[in-house]
């Protein structure tokens, strides 16, 4: 699973918790005290807070690769992801991934970088 699927997997989780909290909550409203449906509602909010922790883990995971990479010295502000491609078409993740890996690693590409980067030196 990627990533961007675990993220959005656990962001629905999330979503899905706190409907349960809100509809264990009316019943509450509507019956009075019961201590299961207190229970359920605990056991949906410790759901809440686990997910987001993991949630938390996943999205910190990709900034800290690319502080990684960047402290290296690599540039890392302008990265493409498969969804760039996956938003104009309906494809699986490795077909995109092809088309970003032979799009960016064509010759008109790396020459076009490799130029544009030794005219922005030669201008300093």
């Amino acid at each position: 699973m990627s990533n961007n699927k675990a993220i959005a997997h656990v962001q629905n989780q999330i979503m899905l918790s706190w409907k349960a909290v809100m509809n264990y909550e009316q019943q509450l409203r509507d019956i009075g005290h019961d201590e299961i449906i207190e229970a359920c509602i605990e056991a949906e909010k410790e759901k809440v807070y686990i997910y987001t922790t993991i949630l938390n883990q996943l999205e910190t995971s990709v900034n800290q690769a690319k502080a990684i990479l960047k402290d290296a010295g690599y540039y890392v502000d302008n990265l493409w992801h498969i969804d760039d491609v996956k938003g104009l078409k309906s494809m699986n993740d490795d077909d995109a991934y092809a088309i970003l890996d032979t799009i960016l690693s064509g010759d008109y590409i790396i020459e076009d970088i490799a130029n544009s980067i030794n005219q922005a030196t030669q201008a300093l």
